[in-house]
C-alpha cells in the first residue's frame, strides 16, 4: 500500500514542481495530476464566456479515483497534485502527508499574466481564479497539512526528509 502525498494550492504556487522533484526522488514513486483528468472543455462550467477550470465539476472524479485506487498497489509513494486536492471528492484514502502552497495576491496575478497556454486572460477572470481558490482550494484539515507560502527549490530537501523519516 502506498504512502499518500497531496499537494494542493493557489494556480501557479509550484504544486506540478514540487511533484514531480519529488517523483525524482522518491523510490517507486507516481505522480497523479489533476490537470491530467480534466473533463472536455463542452462539459466543464462556464463563467462570463470563459470555461471555468477552477471549478471542482471541471475534473472527471471518478477517473481520479479509479488512478488512485489501481495505482495504490503499485508503488510505495502516490503523490496526488491539483487545485483541488483537498476537496472531499479528492480524497479518497488518509493522506500520510499534506502541503499546502500559496503566495501572494500580487504574484499570483504577476505569474497569470506571464501565463500564455491559455492565450489572453482578462483580469476579471484572474480575480476569479484567485477567490475560486479560497472556495474550492483550502485544506480541509488545516491542522493535518503543513504550508509553504512561496516555495522554492530549497525547501524540497526538508519536504522530502518529512515524507521519508
Amino acid at each position: 500500500m502506498s504512502r499518500i502525498i497531496v499537494i494542493g494550492g493557489v494556480s501557479r504556487s509550484g504544486k506540478t514542481s514540487l511533484a514531480l522533484w519529488l517523483h525524482q526522488k522518491l523510490p517507486k514513486s507516481m505522480v497523479l495530476s489533476q490537470d491530467d483528468f480534466v473533463l472536455p472543455e463542452e462539459h466543464i462550467p462556464q463563467i462570463k464566456d470563459r470555461t471555468d477550470w477552477e471549478h471542482p465539476d471541471s475534473i472527471n472524479w471518478p477517473a481520479w479515483q479509479k488512478a488512485i485506487d489501481s495505482n495504490q498497489e503499485d508503488c510505495d509513494y502516490l503523490i496526488l497534485e491539483g487545485l483541488f486536492a483537498f476537496q472531499p471528492m479528492a480524497k479518497t484514502t488518509k493522506a500520510s502527508h499534506q502541503y499546502y502552497l500559496s503566495m501572494e495576491k500580487d504574484a499570483f496575478i504577476a505569474e497569470r499574466k506571464r501565463e500564455q497556454r491559455w492565450g489572453f486572460e482578462p483580469l476579471w477572470f484572474i480575480e476569479h481564479v484567485w477567490e475560486s481558490h479560497f472556495t474550492h482550494g483550502l485544506p480541509d484539515e488545516p491542522e493535518k497539512t503543513r504550508k509553504y507560502h512561496n516555495i522554492r527549490q530549497q525547501d524540497y530537501p526538508a519536504i522530502l526528509d518529512q515524507i521519508t523519516s
